[in-house]
């Protein structure tokens, strides 16, 4: 289920893109991203993750709102 939020959260993130700035860099960035996240998921690497995730991360988890913290502590 926490995969599934990721990914939606980062497809949201990719649609947002202007037009004219969606090219193949930011989507190559975002790939890549999105393994570095599962990668300290999968890996229990809160170090990287930190590095992944900016101050104001959060997002929606079984209904409830997960903050930066709150991830990390898991």
């Amino acid at each position: 289920m926490r995969i599934m939020s990721i990914m939606f959260i980062l497809g949201c993130a990719a649609l947002s893109v202007p037009a004219q700035e969606a090219d193949g860099n930011i989507a190559t960035t975002i790939r890549a991203l999105e393994r570095e996240w599962v990668d300290g998921q999968s890996g229990n690497n809160n170090r990287a993750l930190d590095l992944i995730f900016d101050k104001a991360f959060v997002y929606v988890e079984y209904g409830q709102l997960v903050t930066k913290g709150i991830t990390l502590q898991e």
